[in-house]
Parts: C-alpha cells; structure tokens; sequence
C-alpha cells in the first residue's frame, strides 16, 4: 500500500498540501461538530436522564422513529421516568409528566419558568410577541398580570351555569342531527 502512494507523494510539498489538507478539512469538521452539538452541554449539568441527542438535529429522528411526537414522548417516559431531557434541533428541553411537579412548576413557581421555548423567528413575531403563549420577560409579565385576576375560581364557577346551558344546546343538537342522519348532506363536499 505504501508503494502504491509513493509515486502521489514523490516531492515533499505535494506531501505537506496533502496534509495541510487534511488538517484544516479535520478541523473544519471538528468546529462543525461542535457548533451542531455546544447546546446540548447543559444536559450533562442538569443530571436528567433522556435520549441522546445527534448533532443538528436533536431527537427529532427518535421522534419520527416513535410515530409522531406524542408516542415519543409516551416511550420516553416510559423508559426515562416523569422528568426527562428532549432536545427539538439545537434546542434543549425538558419534559414533565408528573403532576405534582407540573403542579409546582405552572402555578406555585410560575413566574420562575415564565420564558418558553422560541421557534418562531423574531421577524415574524411583530404582532404576535404580544400573546401569552409567546410573550417573553417583561411582557409576559404585564399580561399575566393583566389576565390572572379574570380567571379566579370564584369568577370561573359563575360561567358554570352558562356552560351547562351551551352544552346541554349542543348536545341536543348533536343528538338531533345523529338521529336524522342530516350530518352527512351538511358536511359533505362534492369534488368535480
């Protein structure tokens, strides 16, 4: 083998281009691999059982692997335990399926845990940092602070009576349009 790179190689400069080559290539796919891969050092801080997560793409192919998101997050738990790490692309989660915990976490400790995770680009954000589902820090803040008194248990059990009416009214309709069949022409479409 060696013979048959020695004529490649007669001269020493096309030996050390090769292997100039060679080193900056290697270190290119080091520096890569350690830019798909720097987030995901928090997980070794956090001490969490979960998946581990491939460059770049995170646990996205065990997802697909599960069937969808849900069933992940299912087998996962199963094999994990109620809290265990994820990682969506670059991006590192954690996953609770305990209640007490959730508990803690969405009420007691809520203000703690205020930011979610950000997907969406800040470009397309304009209208939309503004929601409760979305807003971060300060603004968050503000409409917590804005909706929290509107959704007391005193306040929530005055709608029960105007929720059981709802329901009952469509109940009732529901149940008339499943006897009369009539759901089949009102939901159909005709496709030419």
């Amino acid at each position: 083998m060696i013979n048959t790179l020695k004529p490649i190689f007669e001269n020493s400069s096309s030996l050390q281009l090769f292997t100039e080559f060679l080193g900056i290539t290697l270190a290119l796919a080091a520096l890569l691999y350690w830019y798909g891969t720097r987030s995901f050092a928090v997980l070794k801080k956090i001490n969490l059982p979960g998946p581990k997560p491939h460059a770049f793409v995170g646990n996205f192919p065990e997802i697909r692997k599960a069937g969808g998101l849900h069933e992940y997050f299912l087998k996962s738990a199963q094999k994990y335990g109620k809290c265990f790490t994820t990682c969506f692309g670059k991006a590192v989660g954690v996953v609770v399926t305990d209640p007490d915990i959730l508990k803690i976490v969405m009420l007691k400790e809520f203000p703690n845990f205020r930011n979610r995770a950000d997907f969406i680009p800040d470009i397309y954000m304009h209208p939309l940092h503004l929601s409760m589902l979305i807003a971060r820090d300060d603004i968050w803040k503000r409409v917590r602070g804005t909706l929290t008194p509107t959704f007391t248990s005193a306040k929530l059990k005055q709608l029960i009576e105007m929720m059981e009416v709802c329901v009952d009214t469509l109940e009732k309709k529901v149940k008339e349009i499943a006897d009369t069949g009539s759901y089949r022409k009102q939901f159909t479409y005709t496709i030419f």
